[in-house]
């Protein structure tokens, strides 16, 4: 069976059977070249380089590296030095073996193989450039790829470059043959530049490949519209990485409508490719201001993945990864009751396959477990809530024992599972729950705080709430106290997320503590004023919503400060209180009741202020 009818076969979307022949070609002439090498070797040497190809695409990559070093060696033996081409397979041959390399993970060998190549090829152009020239072009293109794998930007830039400036000079002479690889090299170009920290540049350059993809594919879309689709893409992701964001959505939209045109006529060569940019697209949407429409991009994936599903079994994990996707955008559009069926028939599909294979899927289910136990809190579902988030607890219980890199997510889902006790009010298992995701956390904080000290503030505030609702109000105060101690090291956004419920949990603690326990009105002070430059920092970053909080905590201030007989500063935070009232009130007397409160005791505090003040002293009093 012949070479040709082999890469036939492979071109015509018959992988198996081109294996097949690949395979009886280079067992034939295996055995031909042992009975006469010197006829026979140089053409096993171009058969193995046409297996190993179609190994490569079937991802069986190491086997295909094997047998590209067999073509190599057999390039460079004695048989083949006298062909008269003899250099110019070897390159090609070098080429393809690194191209293989990089496929395996193996980049200083690949780079090696691609070295030797471009360095044949060039001493070749320089001999023969009209026969030469476009083979050298496409190793010194792979060679730059191969620097830049390796982070070697400086020196695969300006071979890039020359690599595309000699497709380009050949394009010019014949577009048909050239243009062709020309674009394939430019969006490999901004590939390089996209790595290298350069977005202007990656989007200049992926917009030249898409023109050159969009004038190939008016003449003929069958070769050339998948070729743009893919173009158009990445030309969306570097437009995006440069801020041009509007820019980076209609190069999007343009790849999804052409995709969408081609999965008609084939829909599970195109469809996975579609998916993947209707969930770029759906992005790209959101950023733009245009959530429904990015919720419809991805329903549209979503159903586009059932399809995939239904003619491939095998495609099940990517319809769960599909929905998993889906539930977290309805969730964020408000849609709970949506997100917890389409989350539920995620986890249903994962639990059957981690049946068959535990080690794959385990974790993916745990997640989609407590995804859909966060689905199902939002609405209002609070035992189904625990419920799955006691689910995805014991299954990564189990991970975290043969693996450490599961304890974050454990503590994760022990911090959820008790907030959840806590709002059914079975307080000792919520504190249980929470006690060990703080444990869990503190020993993780430990070796890297920068990553784990935010959520350790979180745990340690909601433990804090648990052990105020018990009147353990100096193990609560404590935990608040490390809590503020963590977000006094943070820097940046990194406090941002717990640092609400924080100022909340001081408010709060606050207030039971000098309500609870009269002689510790001192305590209560510190950890109220705690709680108003927690909100002051809120109302700092988003005074529409916090500036409310604060003014409930200053007036909560002037209480505490009263207990303790200094009725000057009570009087100062209550009147600053009252003035953010009257600042929110408006016309619709909003929070007139408030109001007339804090003024009542600002009222209060002031004629103790003159009481005080008209008192004689000592010195004065008579005898």
């Amino acid at each position: 069976m012949s070479i040709a009818l082999a890469l036939d076969l492979s071109e015509v979307g018959r992988p198996q059977e081109a294996l097949a022949a690949s395979e009886e070609s280079v067992a034939i002439l295996r055995q031909l070249a042992a009975t006469n090498s010197a006829l026979h070797e140089p053409t096993l040497a171009a058969a193995l380089n046409n297996l190993g190809n179609t190994l490569s695409a079937q991802n069986r990559i190491h086997e295909a590296v094997s047998v590209a070093e067999t073509a190599v060696l057999l390039y460079r033996q004695p048989a083949a030095s006298a062909l008269p081409d003899q250099e110019h397979h070897l390159a090609v041959s070098l080429h393809t073996l690194g191209l293989h390399l990089s496929e395996a993970g193996r980049p200083q060998e690949a780079l090696a193989a691609s070295e030797e190549s471009a360095a044949i090829l060039r001493q070749l152009a320089a001999d023969n450039p009209a026969l030469h020239e476009p083979t050298f072009a496409k190793a010194l293109f792979g060679l730059s790829v191969e620097l830049s794998v390796l982070g070697r930007f400086e020196e695969a830039l300006p071979l890039a470059e020359e690599a595309v400036l000699l497709q380009a000079r050949l394009a010019q002479s014949d577009p048909e043959a050239h243009l062709p690889v020309l674009a394939a090299s430019l969006i490999d170009f901004a590939a390089i530049f996209s790595a290298a920290g350069r977005p202007e540049d990656a989007a200049e350059t992926g917009e030249r490949a898409a023109n050159i993809l969009w004038r190939l594919a008016e003449q003929d879309p069958h070769t050339h519209l998948a070729p743009l689709a893919g173009a158009l893409n990445n030309l969306g992701v570097d437009l995006m990485d440069a801020g041009r964001q509007q820019d980076a959505l209609t190069a999007t939209e343009k790849a999804a409508g052409i995709l969408r045109h081609l999965v008609a006529y084939d829909l599970h060569g195109f469809g996975p490719v579609l998916t993947a940019t209707l969930y770029n697209l759906a992005g790209r949407l959101r950023e733009a201001g245009r959530p429904a429409d990015g919720l419809a991009a991805t329903v549209e994936a979503s159903v586009l993945r059932r399809r995939l599903v239904e003619g491939d079994p095998t495609r099940e994990s990517a319809l769960a990864r599909a929905l998993r996707t889906l539930t977290t955008d309805l969730a964020t559009a408000g849609r709970h009751e949506e997100a917890a069926a389409v989350a539920e028939e995620a986890t249903d599909l994962l639990r059957g396959l981690a049946r068959s294979d535990p080690a794959a899927y385990a974790p993916d289910l745990a997640g989609s477990l407590h995804l859909l136990g966060d689905c199902l809190r939002k609405g209002g579902r609070w035992e189904e809530a625990r419920s799955a988030f006691r689910q995805a607890v014991a299954i990564r219980r189990r991970l975290a024992r043969s693996d450490s890199d599961y304890e974050s997510l454990l503590a994760f889902s022990l911090h959820d599972l008790g907030a959840m006790s806590a709002v059914l009010g079975e307080l000792d298992e919520s504190q249980v729950d929470l006690e060990e995701a703080v444990t869990i956390r503190r020993c993780l904080a430990r070796s890297d705080p920068a990553r784990h000290e935010p959520d350790l503030a979180f745990s340690l505030v909601a433990m804090a709430n648990i052990l105020g609702e018990v009147a353990q109000f100096e193990e609560a105060h404590a935990a608040a106290d490390e809590a503020v101690a963590i977000r006094g090291r943070l820097t940046g956004s990194s406090s941002a997320y717990f640092e609400p419920a924080l100022a909340q949990l001081l408010s709060t603690l606050g207030f039971n503590l000098a309500r609870a326990r009269p002689r510790q009105h001192a305590r209560a002070l510190t950890i109220t004023e705690e709680a108003v430059s927690a909100y002051r920092r809120l109302a700092e970053r988003a005074p529409s919503v916090y500036l409310s909080d604060l003014a409930q905590t200053l007036h909560d201030l002037g209480s505490r400060l009263s207990q303790v007989e200094r009725p000057e500063l009570a009087a100062v935070a209550t009147k600053e209180a009252v003035a953010i009232w009257r600042g929110l009130a408006g016309p619709e007397r909003t929070f007139e009741r408030q109001l007339a409160t804090a003024l009542r005791d600002l009222a209060t505090y002031r004629e103790e202020v003159k009481q005080r003040a008209d008192r004689p002293s000592s010195e004065e009093r008579p005898s």
